[in-house]
């Protein structure tokens, strides 16, 4: 078994830069990083089912539109990343209802939280790395991902609020003109778990 696991780990990272190695030291490189650490646990507390309500405007000077929708987080790959599940109504009228997935995680190696999010209003991904402040439960990450209006590379930020156990907070903010304006705010309550 470890056999077959050390091949598959060869596969992935290139045969022509594993073969000039010893495939123990290849393993050993990546063994040092693969146990979930304390950055883990704190993306672990947000497993569960949670209620969302939200507000959302189109630009620094657009209405704010409120929604609802729930989420399921659940831990995979042994608590080293985290799926987010989310649904809603239409957020526009003669809309579709909304879908949306994360993954979240923390790599060890770059010291970073990574992210990448896809919804059903788009065919891009948002992909992104972010850092927590000195309390280590608010984290900001910093996404890029092509505005479809533009056809362009765009930035977005999210910062999140780990607020308690039962609590999470998310600001979203798009680049717009040289500067970062609040886009949205999210409200996560715990609900009953399913």
């Amino acid at each position: 078994m470890k056999r077959v696991a050390l091949l598959a780990l060869l596969a992935v990272v290139g045969f022509g830069t594993a073969v000039a190695q010893d495939p123990a030291e290849v393993m050993a490189a990546f063994m040092q990083y693969a146990e979930p650490d304390e950055h883990h646990k704190l993306l672990a507390t947000a497993v569960g089912s949670w209620h969302i309500d939200g507000e959302f405007r189109m630009g620094p000077g657009g209405e704010w539109m409120t929604s609802t929708s729930e989420a399921e987080v659940e831990a995979i790959l042994g608590g080293r990343f985290f799926v987010q599940r989310v649904s809603g109504p239409a957020m526009f009228e003669g809309g579709h209802p909304f879908e949306g997935l994360g993954i979240a995680g923390y790599d060890r190696i770059q010291g970073k939280y990574i992210s990448a999010w896809a919804d059903n209003h788009g065919t891009m991904m948002m992909t992104g790395m972010g850092t927590a402040d000195a309390t280590g439960k608010v984290i900001t990450t910093d996404f890029t991902y092509t505005n479809p209006m533009t056809k362009q590379p765009a930035k977005a930020r999210w910062v999140i609020h780990y607020v308690d156990g039962d609590h999470m907070t998310f600001e979203m903010y798009e680049h717009q003109d040289d500067e970062y304006f609040l886009a949205g705010k999210l409200k996560y309550t715990r609900a009953a778990d399913k």
